[in-house]
């Protein structure tokens, strides 16, 4: 009798490492551009356009060569590397059948979502004011000045779509629109974006850490 039970728990055991395996092998992730609808490619293969839901059973540090493709916008080549964040259920199953779950013991993380540069994006040369579009004597604004012209716009949006890709923190993009909407001389200009964007993809293919992408986000927002 004690033999059945031992063997029974013996059996148990193994279903439960098994399943615990099973589910630790497999990590998932959506894949997301700004703007959507992006034609992602695999290794070289396309397998659809973003948000897409992406899931594999590779080993961990296995790689995958991504790359983004938008009409009217740049293409994007990024790593996607299976070594971002510990997966617990491998590390669970490690304790009953090591130390083959340690192959996937590393998982990705959630979402990755990556900020598309649009062909247009351009260094904006300076612009001569004329005499009626100068401030007053005093400096202060005019009523015009508070008006949400097309410029504004856009420059909103901008700030808005490097809040979303976490570009910029909400108090930074919260400091960045008042300036805007203030009329502030030391507001983001299109050169500014546009660095600021791909300093963000030399972030996401490693070239770039996250604490010297902050030293440099600093240089460019305090300027």
């Amino acid at each position: 009798m004690r033999q059945q039970r031992h063997s029974f728990s013996a059996a148990i055991a193994i279903l439960l490492a098994g399943s615990l395996l099973l589910a630790g092998c497999g990590s998932s992730t959506v894949i997301r551009s700004v703007p959507s609808g992006a034609k992602l490619y695999m290794n070289g293969e396309y397998v659809g356009t973003t948000p897409y839901d992406h899931y594999d059973t590779k080993i961990v540090g296995s790689k995958t060569q991504l790359r983004l493709k938008l009409e009217g916008y740049e293409n994007y080549h990024t790593t996607l590397s299976r070594s971002e964040e510990v997966d617990v259920g491998a590390a669970v199953a490690s304790f009953f059948v090591f130390p083959v779950p340690l192959l996937w013991i590393m998982k990705y993380k959630p979402v990755h979502t990556y900020e598309l540069v649009p062909f247009n994006d351009t260094v904006v040369e300076d612009v001569i004011i004329a005499p009626e579009q100068q401030l007053t004597p005093t400096g202060a604004s005019t009523a015009d000045d508070k008006v949400l012209n097309d410029d504004k716009i856009m420059r909103l949006r901008q700030l808005k779509q490097m809040l979303d890709v976490k570009i910029l923190t909400q108090a930074e993009f919260d400091a960045q629109k008042q300036r805007l909407l203030d009329n502030h001389p030391k507001t983001l200009t299109d050169a500014d974006v546009v660095k600021l964007r791909k300093l963000k993809q030399l972030v996401d293919t490693s070239a770039l850490t996250e604490s010297e992408f902050e030293t440099q986000k600093q240089l460019i927002l305090n300027k």
